[in-house]
């Protein structure tokens, strides 16, 4: 009984405590007193520049601190768009007692009439009205042709 008591307290105090440590010693040497001699050898080195200030080589700063890094450009802001997408139904056409002939049509869910040659939209003329379809021309010279009753998307120039 006796021996395990002792071998109790001697296994609590097996590896002993930390040292004491003077802090305010080590404050008054100078940074280069300080440094790994691993570091010093670097120091002695022709043409050495350090990069970072001596009191993160001693580690009295964060360690993780650089002075070398950049950061990465801000990205170009993304061009204007130069064209729009349009959704266009024919949805019929009729004729007036003096001859007109006046197509109806949705764009974007707008309801719209003309006659040939007449400005619809902002950028459409009307080309041509046909039972079958519609054909627009948009601003930029291009022909559209709008199948009846059937939605149809486009592309036109912004104006």
């Amino acid at each position: 009984m006796v021996l395990v008591v002792m071998s109790l307290q001697i296994s609590m105090r097996f590896g002993g405590g930390l040292p004491d440590w003077d802090a305010s010693a080590d404050a008054n040497e100078s940074h280069s007193k300080n440094l790994p001699q691993f570091l010093e050898r670097f120091q002695s080195r022709p043409g050495y520049e350090p990069s970072m200030p001596e009191s993160l080589w001693a580690g009295q700063e964060n360690p993780f601190y650089t002075d070398r890094f950049t950061p990465p450009p801000k990205p170009p802001p993304a061009p204007a768009p130069t064209t729009r997408e349009l959704s266009v139904t024919f949805q019929g056409w009729f004729e007036s007692s003096q001859g007109e002939v006046q197509a109806f049509m949705s764009l974007d869910d707008k309801q719209v009439k003309g006659a040939e040659g007449s400005q619809v939209g902002s950028d459409l003329i009307i080309e041509s009205i046909e039972s079958k379809q519609l054909i627009l021309k948009s601003s930029d010279g291009v022909k559209h042709s709008i199948p009846f009753s059937q939605p149809t998307k486009i592309v036109i120039p912004l104006p």
